[in-house]
């Protein structure tokens, strides 16, 4: 029996929503064993942190969708991934992630797929996909007049049951079933075509067969991360410089002067900045085999994992900190909070509380709710530096 919960279980297991219980077995965010049938106390269950991390992951990459795409595109997207989590036991799985350099990559690759008629009987039937993209060559009803069936097989005009008593190539049914194929192909095809690489698409079965390259897109949305901590820290144009070495490899300062179209002068500050924190780094090219410092040029380059596990370390740095901070403020209003708390004061505050002693509370509330959020979104960048 496979279940699965996330988080701290805090209620029974038969007082969870029977809808919840589904959801979590089809994800399998952990698992459960039943010792007995009658006796409930004896249910064992463990959480499945492997699995949690793929489902966060899923959700990551959802949101990351919907900043190019829109709602529509993003959440058949998120769909594709969500079927993909079940074939997927951990986000860093060398066996499953792992794609064979041969001369057909498409078969050589161990990671899953799944079809386009596999998303249709998946994907929500009132998610709008025709608003989100442009009208092709249909015909009024929507219908191109070429049925692909489950297979992806197009069946030939001479059969007589493909066509209705109407003399209508198909029925209605499959006209409107038809049409979804064609409106979910060309949102596939846009996240493919995409230059982030959200989907491949590696045949022709089911009307399109899809996969995802998780390691790529883990690298662009860390990379993106990278970006947006050195855009904060040093400005849109170190950002733009950044995006530069990343793009052209080791670059001498004036190719970045010139590629950047900065001054020379705030080129040659802007880089010693981002090199005393480590951000780039230079490497001496001798011009001959005497090796004198004042005969040889230096190449500017910026190495991505590199600065992605100094952000790690800063951003537990200031995880440890918000933690230290949320234990000082609790400290100045420790008396009104551990009188709040009591038993005879909980659910009889306004006879027990003055109002000096509700003002701290809410004024305390405030300042953790604040400290908390903080906290979440710093554990958010953990998740896809080390997690994902």
């Amino acid at each position: 029996m496979s279940m699965v919960l996330i988080g701290m279980l805090t209620r029974p297991w038969m007082g969870l929503p029977s809808h919840s219980r589904y959801f979590h077995q089809q994800r399998g965010l952990c698992t459960c064993r039943m010792l007995t049938h009658t006796d409930q106390s004896n249910l064992v269950v463990r959480v499945n942190f492997a699995k949690c991390n793929v489902a966060m992951r899923t959700e990551l990459f959802e949101r990351y969708a919907t900043r190019f795409f829109g709602d529509t595109t993003a959440k058949l997207y998120g769909t594709m991934l969500r079927m993909l989590e079940r074939k997927l036991f951990r986000c860093r799985d060398e066996v499953v992630t792992k794609i064979d350099d041969e001369e057909d990559d498409n078969k050589g690759s161990s990671l899953p797929s799944v079809t386009t008629v596999e998303i249709l009987d998946a994907l929500d039937p009132s998610l709008d996909l025709a608003s989100a993209i442009a009208r092709d060559d249909t015909d009024s009803d929507g219908f191109s007049g070429h049925y692909v069936d489950d297979q992806g097989i197009r069946p030939s005009k001479g059969r007589h049951d493909d066509y209705n008593i109407d003399g209508d190539f198909a029925p209605s049914a499959m006209k409107a079933r038809n049409k979804r194929l064609n409106e979910i192909e060309q949102h596939m095809r846009m996240l493919a075509e995409h230059p982030r690489g959200f989907v491949d698409r590696i045949g022709t079965r089911g009307k399109g067969e899809w996969r995802v390259e998780f390691n790529s897109l883990t690298e662009s949305l860390q990379g993106a991360e990278v970006e947006s901590v050195i855009s904060a820290r040093f400005g849109t144009v170190s950002a733009r410089v950044v995006r530069l070495l990343k793009q052209k490899g080791k670059l001498e300062q004036k190719q970045i002067e010139e590629g950047c179209m900065v001054r020379k002068r705030d080129a040659q500050a802007m880089l010693s900045n981002m090199q005393e924190l480590g951000i780039v780094e230079t490497q001496e090219v001798p011009r001959d085999a005497a090796r004198q410092p004042s005969r040889a040029f230096y190449l500017w380059y910026f190495d991505q994992d590199r600065v992605a596990k100094m952000l790690l370390l800063d951003t537990y740095k200031a995880m440890s900190r918000l933690l230290q901070r949320i234990q000082v403020q609790k400290s100045f209003r420790q008396e009104v909070i551990d009188k709040a708390e009591r038993l005879d004061v909980i659910g009889h505050e306004d006879a027990y509380l003055t109002l000096s002693d509700k003002t701290h509370l809410r004024d305390w509330r405030e300042e953790e709710e604040k400290l908390l959020t903080q906290l979440m979104r710093q554990d958010d960048i953990v998740a896809l530096l080390r997690d994902f």
